[in-house]
């Protein structure tokens, strides 16, 4: 589109710069049209802690490719949109920096981290402001990841309430947020939320599952037409 506006910038005639518009015209047509908005490389580091007490942590370098959507809309109405990313490959590599919870093994036997990681995530949202439904918005997010561990890692055990050895292979989590609105002010937004999480997270891989039920507060975030996910 660059170029096509640079011509549109030099052209000397009409013709010339009708022309040049349409090539642009031509570009937004080929991008509105397409439902990939980016391919992307992330790369970060991170410090996995043990939730309160941080008595096992793992200092991880990781490494991903992400395919991102553009924000779609859902049917032929302005209200509902639509966007997903998903991570068809990654890497996660590091060590077990602190193991301070007692009855663990050795460091030595869990030092190295190394992971193949893969997962997605969905977002959908409707805004209606007019409606006379009680639920002026509604947002529904599913996210998950599934790893895969090349070498030993440490568990947390629930029946001896200490992080064990666990085995290679694999550990998958799945999240679901639903959040309904009854209010969009200048000040905020305000509903309630259901959510639902099942599987194991590192570094200690506690497994959950359950629901839990809410009330949300936001902070408003301009157009909520624009604004995919708060």
């Amino acid at each position: 589109m660059a170029a096509s506006l640079a011509k549109y910038y030099a052209a000397t005639t009409n013709a010339a710069q009708q022309a040049a518009l349409a090539e642009v015209d031509s570009h937004m047509s080929t991008i509105q049209g397409s439902a990939l908005a980016a391919a992307l490389i992330d790369v970060a580091g991170k410090l996995e802690g043990q939730a309160v007490n941080f008595n096992v942590s793992n200092l991880v370098a990781e490494g991903a490719v992400r395919l991102q959507s553009r924000t779609l809309a859902i049917g032929p109405t302005q209200n509902g949109f639509w966007r997903f990313g998903i991570v068809p490959g990654g890497f996660e590599g590091g060590s077990n920096v602190g193991n301070q919870t007692s009855g663990t093994p050795s460091p030595s036997n869990v030092h190295v981290i190394s992971r193949y990681k893969a997962g997605f995530e969905l977002t959908a949202f409707y805004d209606n402001q007019d409606t006379v439904l009680p639920f002026k918005r509604i947002d529904l997010s599913v996210s998950g990841v599934q790893r895969y561990l090349f070498t030993n890692e440490l568990a947390y055990d629930q029946a001896t309430k200490t992080s064990t050895t666990i085995a290679k292979g694999g550990r998958g989590y799945i999240q679901a947020d639903l959040k309904m609105y009854i209010a969009n002010t200048s000040a905020g937004r305000y509903g309630f939320k259901l959510s639902f999480t099942r599987g194991s997270l590192p570094p200690v891989y506690n497994s959950v599952s359950g629901l839990q039920f809410g009330v949300v507060v936001e902070s408003a975030d301009g157009d909520p037409k624009l604004a995919g996910k708060s």
